[in-house]
């Protein structure tokens, strides 16, 4: 579970999904680096030491109901923010929403 501000929002929510590591682990998947791909096309690379530094999440829910497509989902690559509630810019840069395809290189 991740708690952080819904873009626009003034509330914080509750994300929840499987543990990314967790996936990996389950597929076996070995690599050093991480390439998160949406549906829009944007990409994302992050590396293994930053999945295991930071606690990622694939969130498929937010407080309770599941993430829509053109509402972020139906997955949304994330973390909790470093600092309170709000992710910084370039952590919210990392966090790919509408994940469409991951690999592992």
């Amino acid at each position: 579970r991740v708690k952080a501000l819904w873009p626009s929002a003034k509330e914080a929510s509750v994300f929840s999904g499987p543990k990314l590591r967790d996936v990996l682990r389950l597929a076996r998947a070995k690599g050093k680096t991480i390439r998160m791909t949406a549906l829009d096309g944007y990409a994302k690379e992050i590396s293994v030491d930053q999945v295991a530094e930071k606690k990622w999440i694939l969130a498929i829910e937010r407080d309770g109901k599941p993430l829509a497509v053109g509402g972020k989902g139906p997955v949304w690559v994330m973390h909790p923010p470093s600092q309170g509630l709000a992710p910084s810019s370039a952590e919210e840069g990392t966090w790919v929403w509408a994940l469409f395809h991951i690999e592992v290189k």
